[in-house]
């Protein structure tokens, strides 16, 4: 009998964190966790930053879900550049639990008439929706939100048998 092969290191990941730019980490901070839901896991201030000087955090770490499942790093950018680093916008899907996805997106479209009629939560910059919610035929219920920086997220949960089409496509 052929023993079994040894499971590739890489099958025991289980997070990965994204690298955003942000041209304000202030702005950032403040969208992230009054908008949507986001903690705050820490900032730091980079000695070697152009900006190192001016008071303000050069980086952020925005989590949400238990273990901070959904964790982001921005960093403060400078002409598209963050310490000679070129830094572009990002994209991310954030999977959510049965529900919830609706939940956030009439959140979210609720804020977006507000500050269109001029009236609900003070402005955290130029955000939106930017795909409206639908079912997707991979499997998917889902939208979009582009943040002030640029930086798109996609909200989804998987629909019904959609979790288990998924993992067929990943295990073939």
């Amino acid at each position: 009998m052929t023993p079994s092969p040894t499971p590739h290191p890489t099958a025991s990941a289980w997070k990965i964190i994204p690298h955003f730019p942000s041209r304000s980490i202030p702005a950032t901070i403040a969208f992230y966790t009054s908008i949507l839901g986001f903690s705050l896991g820490g900032t730091y201030v980079h000695d070697d930053h152009p900006l190192a000087g001016a008071g303000e955090p050069t980086f952020a770490s925005l989590f949400a879900g238990d273990k901070a499942a959904a964790n982001i790093y921005f960093f403060l950018t400078v002409d598209g550049q963050d310490r000679g680093m070129k830094m572009a916008e990002g994209r991310v899907m954030i999977a959510l639990k049965e529900g919830e996805v609706d939940v956030l997106y009439e959140k979210l479209k609720r804020l977006e008439e507000g500050r269109a009629r001029g009236s609900g939560e003070k402005e955290v910059g130029d955000w939106g929706i930017v795909d409206e919610i639908g079912d997707r035929p991979w499997g998917y219920r889902d939208f979009s939100v582009k943040d002030g920086d640029g930086n798109m997220l996609s909200f989804f949960c998987f629909l019904e048998d959609g979790e288990e089409e998924e993992k067929t496509v990943a295990d073939a």
